[in-house]
């Protein structure tokens, strides 16, 4: 039986391949060139239109306004004659009484700069104890330097109110409050 020749070409089969892959070639070269082209185009219409800054020293006229917006924005406050209460700066954070030693003991929490001064003060009735420390400040928040009230400074055993008074530079005041059993 006869078979008839191909009429493709083995020659040619292998070049219609070859000849797409290098116009494909050839249209991404075209894109990336004229990508770059425009955006060093862009780039250079840029720098035309942005505003050129002039690095010169101030002038007269310039230093006095400044001087003058700066005493504006630094004049400092009058404290107020009456302290204003802030009950969330400083917190009680344990008032208890050790089994052991019978101190009672204030634990505290300060948050914020600036304060100067904390006073405790245990009242039961008509009595009172005061005792006063100063800030230990930290990283996180602050904390009063101590508070460990020996059981026999108190004079009487039972209910007592324990006031925690914070006292800032600024002239404000924060306060806690609890309740403590105090066993003698």
């Amino acid at each position: 039986m006869y078979k008839p020749k191909s009429t493709t070409h083995p020659k040619r089969s292998f070049k219609t391949p070859l000849i797409v892959a290098a116009l494909l070639l050839l249209l991404i070269a075209a894109g990336i060139y004229l990508v770059r082209k425009n955006d060093a185009n862009s780039t250079t219409n840029q720098g035309n239109t942005q505003e050129q800054i002039k690095l010169e020293p101030a002038t007269e006229e310039e230093k006095k306004e400044s001087e003058s917006t700066k005493l504006d924005k630094t004049e400092p406050t009058p404290p107020s004659p009456n302290p204003t209460p802030v009950a969330s700066q400083a917190s009680i954070t344990s008032a208890a009484q050790s089994p052991d030693s019978k101190e009672v003991v204030v634990q505290t929490r300060i948050v914020g700069e600036g304060w100067s001064d904390c006073t405790v003060t245990f009242q039961q009735g008509a009595a009172t104890v005061t005792k006063t420390a100063g800030v230990l400040y930290q990283r996180e928040f602050s904390t009063c330097k101590g508070f460990a009230v020996p059981a026999s400074e108190f004079p009487t055993a039972g209910q007592w109110s324990v006031l925690l008074e914070v006292k800032n530079t600024n002239g404000t005041i924060s306060t806690d409050t609890k309740t403590i059993n105090i066993i003698k």
